[in-house]
């Protein structure tokens, strides 16, 4: 898979490839699906690592949690606008534009709630909102 995203990377980079505007977009559609997949093989990786007994390692880094809904959106908008749905994401005024966590884990967390969402949802709406739990509700940006 790294392989893979190594190669999208070089295809779209600079004018090597001289990519019309519809030939970026699949490559960067490519893309964000190489990423899921890949994101899926951690998971099971993952999985049969905490099934052996081993402890999962966290790695407190500093994120922005828009690029995190960024992505979110750029993965599975075109999932859930193919069922129908309409996908909403919203962060709060009140969260700081950095976070320490481990925003890798956090991804796949939210792709998989949300990806689930989307496949047992038959109409309507998913809604995503990040917001501060000690701040008083306010309007989302």
């Amino acid at each position: 898979m790294i392989g893979i995203l190594s190669q999208l990377e070089i295809l779209t980079l600079g004018d090597a490839f001289a990519l019309d505007e519809r030939g970026r977009e699949v490559c960067e559609r490519v893309r964000l699906n190489a990423q899921h997949l890949l994101r899926l093989i951690t998971d099971l990786l993952d999985q049969a690592q905490i099934e052996s007994g081993q402890l999962l390692v966290l790695q407190p880094i500093p994120f922005a949690p828009a690029v995190l809904l960024d992505d979110l959106r750029a993965t599975l908008s075109l999932t859930a606008e193919a069922k129908g749905l309409t996908l909403t994401l919203g962060l709060s005024p009140d969260v700081p534009l950095q976070l320490i966590g481990d925003p890798e884990r956090l991804k796949q967390v939210l792709f998989n709630l949300v990806g689930d969402a989307i496949k047992l949802t038959e109409h309507g709406t998913v809604a995503v909102q990040i917001d501060r739990p000690d701040a008083e509700p306010g309007p989302c940006r």
